[in-house]
């Protein structure tokens, strides 16, 4: 039982890298995001803006479990 956990845990930490990343390269171009990642930049703003706002901390979740589930799937970020 130990290893699943672990080996969901170092997917998990592969994932989450690749779409700090992705959300990284979004952010940077401003304006010109591709509209395709719209949702990694709300993530963003439910982060930095409304950071300790429930509905923030429930939308975030709901971000991160649609783009692992399909990570996990794919192997990489989804594209809305």
């Amino acid at each position: 039982m130990k290893k699943k956990k672990f080996d969901e845990l170092e997917t998990f930490v592969k994932f989450y890298l690749k779409f700090l990343e992705k959300l990284a390269q979004q952010a940077r171009k401003g304006l010109d995001y591709d509209p395709e990642y719209r949702q990694l930049l709300d993530f963003q703003y439910y982060i930095y803006q409304t950071a300790v706002a429930k509905l923030s901390i429930e939308k975030r979740h709901e971000v991160l479990e649609e783009y692992f589930k399909h990570y996990l799937t794919t192997g990489e970020i989804k594209k809305d």
